[in-house]
């Protein structure tokens, strides 16, 4: 899957700064002067991070997403990865912290959009694996994320 604009940005300025940026400026386009010293960039960010980011998109607008489409997208590559592990959708739901109806929903899209292959995942059992391991804790994403009303965790 590719990178979100947020993967991008944190590749320049480093988490701490891109999360500073999605909370305050999401959802907007924010001009990314090319010598940023004494910009609200800079205020925002610090001069160094906004230095960072005009090195990359200097003179540009730079469409800044939420944090939810972040979010949304660490989900969908989560779904994907753990599909094609062979994970069943009740466990895919436990592991990313939604419901399975949403992960079947999810699964489609990825797979109308040629992102994941097309075909069931089936249980170890279904698949003739003998002595088929019990499941386990979530491969990739750790502890079990708490999501509010407005979907961060």
């Amino acid at each position: 899957m590719r990178n979100t604009t947020l993967d991008d940005i944190s590749a320049e300025i480093g988490f701490t700064a891109t999360i500073s940026l999605a909370r305050q400026r999401g959802a907007k386009n924010v001009y990314v002067p090319a010598n940023p010293a004494g910009s609200v960039l800079a205020e925002l960010l610090g001069v160094e991070a906004a230095e960072r980011l005009a090195a990359c998109w200097g003179g540009e607008l730079l469409a800044v997403p939420t944090l939810r489409a972040c979010e949304y997208a660490r989900d969908r590559c989560l779904i994907a990865r753990l599909t094609e592990a062979g994970l069943s959708v009740a466990d895919i739901a436990e592991c990313v912290g939604l419901t399975a109806r949403r992960v079947v929903q999810v699964r489609h899209e990825l797979r109308d959009a040629g992102l994941l292959k097309a075909g069931r995942a089936r249980s170890a059992a279904a698949r003739g694996v003998k002595d088929a391991p019990q499941a386990q804790p979530c491969p990739v994403a750790g502890p079990q994320r708490q999501r509010d009303g407005d979907g961060v965790p």
